[in-house]
């Protein structure tokens, strides 16, 4: 039997004690979550001397997605959850040193949302993939719920990046839906 060096096909192999269980990968995702929701409180500090209606509604519901998104995943987790609490390794994500933490031009601080929203569904995606692997397909389906509306507040922040990198007017940018539902 050939010895597996590379540690991400360790992880992949599923005859050992490397195979993730649902209950890591969604602590991952929520660990990835609130990184997210981290980096989006600090781009609406960062802006919110354009004192712009538009931007703080923006703000505020992608600040309610992802605080939608951490409590679903907490409530799977505790109905999964069956002995004590588990050591999760986290480090934040490397891209985030990509861009500058004292930049405060709204077009910087929204083409790094637009990278961490990517990231973030990257992970997303690779997180459906590995518990239907595992047959959780109740915590792979609210995951393609979050995925959805992460999609979803992507192309929001897509279409105001675009907007600042054309000195567009505010105002003509598309609000924030009130039901975001309803825009999927």
């Amino acid at each position: 039997m050939a010895k597996i060096n590379n540690a991400v096909a360790k992880k992949e192999f599923s005859g050992d004690l490397y195979t993730p269980r649902p209950i890591f990968i969604l602590e991952n995702q929520l660990m990835d979550t609130l990184e997210l929701q981290w980096h989006v409180q600090q781009a609406r500090i960062r802006l919110s001397n354009i004192g712009e209606a538009k931007i703080d509604a923006l703000f505020e519901g992608l600040t309610g997605e992802l605080r939608g998104f951490a409590d679903t995943i907490r409530n799977r987790l505790q109905a999964l959850r069956q002995d004590g609490p588990h050591y999760v390794e986290w480090t934040s994500s490397s891209f985030w040193r990509l861009f500058a933490v004292d930049d405060f031009k709204s077009f910087s601080q929204f083409e790094a949302l637009v990278y961490g929203y990517a990231h973030y569904a990257k992970q997303t995606s690779k997180a459906i993939l590995s518990l239907e692997r595992l047959g959780d397909l109740e915590s792979s389906n609210l995951l393609r719920q979050i995925s959805n509306a992460t999609h979803r507040c992507l192309r929001f922040v897509e279409i105001y990046l675009e907007g600042c990198a054309l000195n567009c007017d505010i105002s003509h940018l598309p609000d924030w839906p009130i039901d975001p539902s309803s825009n999927a």
